[in-house]
């Protein structure tokens, strides 16, 4: 997820090319048989799980990004770099909130697959019509503190970390 900057593009611009491909590398590798969706491997969620997952995690994203502060410190330096190695390096594990583990409230992977477009299609409509300027906020994270701009990118890292991790899924289970 290394964004080029072109002259002509705006940061809005790069933030929904960014989510959309994102969501469209998340979907596909998602892709699997409603019965595959629900296998566990031996250590960690299913297919299913980690979809309802992301779909949790980009609507609290969106939450937090809300009830952020205003950024009086500017854009803290490494904060990209750190998000762009979260979204390709799973070796290291976080453990998610409560409020985002999966419950089993979808009960298809079709049903999971469907919120999350729509999720993360209301977040995009989000960024393309909020008139305010990202970098006014700021959110203070155990990983980094974060602009609004880097919580945008955060989210699509999250979902390739994700991506990442049904990947290694669909290798466990066959």
């Amino acid at each position: 997820m290394i964004l080029q900057t072109h002259p002509r593009v705006t940061e809005k611009e790069l933030l929904v090319q960014c989510l959309r491909d994102s969501e469209e590398k998340f979907v596909s590798a998602a892709s699997v048989s409603e019965d595959s969706a629900t296998i566990r491997p031996a250590e960690g969620w299913s297919i299913l799980e980690v979809v309802e997952h992301i779909t949790l995690s980009d609507r609290e994203m969106v939450r937090c990004y809300l009830e952020t502060g205003s950024n009086g410190t500017g854009v803290t330096p490494d904060a990209e770099a750190i998000i762009q190695g979260f979204g390709s390096d799973t070796s290291s594990k976080y453990q998610a909130p409560p409020h985002v583990l999966p419950t089993g409230r979808y009960k298809s992977l079709a049903g999971a697959l469907k919120a999350y477009r729509e999720t993360r299609n209301e977040l995009v409509d989000f960024v393309n019509t909020c008139a305010e300027n990202f970098r006014g906020r700021l959110l203070k994270s155990p990983m980094t503190d974060m602009d609004g701009y880097q919580i945008f990118l955060f989210i699509a890292a999250h979902s390739d970390r994700h991506r990442l991790q049904i990947e290694r899924i669909k290798r466990e289970i066959g």
